[in-house]
């Protein structure tokens, strides 16, 4: 009961705050909640692809929550457009990742991607003892059993 309260007054709060913003956001709080109990969850208990579910869905809550409290116009629709081309690429990168996971090559793409240095490339590459590390005095060491 005390939840209902506070969530009551929280609703109470941001419509009397935002006006009709504000209920376009709660509503898109709701298709939110909606769309994660009714699709998201239910997608991954029967064996689907987590990764596929959720960018599916985040994709489907994303147009309807930027088009409710944003409306339709150019801007909203530019907005959707980066975002969802984000996503694709999110998931891509992370489909690329879990095929791989356990080889070097999610490293080294992440550090070409990202510009590290080479000495950061290699310390995250000897992350799981795979590789000897220097020490303070730069004579190799092995990793910690």
């Amino acid at each position: 009961m005390p939840l209902a309260v506070l969530a009551g007054l929280f609703a109470l709060a941001v419509i009397a705050l935002s006006r009709w913003r504000g209920l376009a956001a709660l509503g898109a709080l709701a298709v939110c909640l909606l769309g994660l109990t009714e699709f998201v969850l239910p997608a991954i208990i029967e064996g689907n692809d987590p990764l596929v579910v959720a960018v599916i869905g985040c994709t489907v809550i994303m147009v309807v929550a930027l088009y409710l409290t944003h409306g339709v116009n150019a801007r909203t629709s530019v907005a959707l457009v980066a975002t969802v081309a984000s996503l694709a690429i999110t998931g891509v990168l992370g489909h690329f990742a879990l095929a791989y996971a356990g080889t070097a090559l999610p490293m080294l793409l992440l550090f070409t991607l990202t510009g590290l240095p080479g000495e950061h490339a290699l310390a995250a590459l000897a992350v799981g003892n795979r590789l000897p590390l220097p020490n303070e005095s730069g004579h190799l060491r092995e990793g910690a059993p």
